[in-house]
């Protein structure tokens, strides 16, 4: 994100999944991600500090990626 994140605050993910039936697994150095009514991903800041996001994507065609972002979260 451009700018901090407040702790207990929720940011949705914006993802480019491969095409076909995706298994996803995250990893987080804190907070978690759920998946919300309308089929978003939500990152919910659970630590301060400088906290790294990573997805990896496997679809059914054997596609694989993965990708990870930084966020800045304050009090």
């Amino acid at each position: 994100t451009d700018k901090p994140v407040r702790l207990g605050e929720r940011v949705v993910l914006s993802l480019k999944p491969p095409v076909g039936e995706v298994h996803y697994l995250w990893t987080l150095s804190g907070g978690g991600v759920e998946e919300d009514l309308y089929g978003n991903f939500v990152y919910y800041a659970g630590e301060t500090g400088a906290q790294t996001i990573t997805i990896h994507a496997l679809s059914d065609t054997g596609l694989c990626y993965s990708r990870s972002i930084r966020i800045d979260v304050g009090k």
